[in-house]
């Protein structure tokens, strides 16, 4: 699935920067990747990054 423009995601609260953070350090080592799901207007979707 594309968008017509990109969405950067980012923690809710201040409670979650530290697990973000994790997971930013992680996606940038190569040959990684990560998944997950992301809510947009009631919706959930599937995401992929890396």
């Amino acid at each position: 699935m594309f968008f017509d423009k990109a969405y950067y995601l980012a923690p809710k609260g201040d409670e979650y920067v530290k697990v973000y953070s994790l997971l930013q350090q992680a996606l940038e080592q190569p040959g990684k990747a990560g998944i997950a799901t992301f809510v947009m207007r009631q919706h959930e979707y599937p995401a992929l990054g890396g």
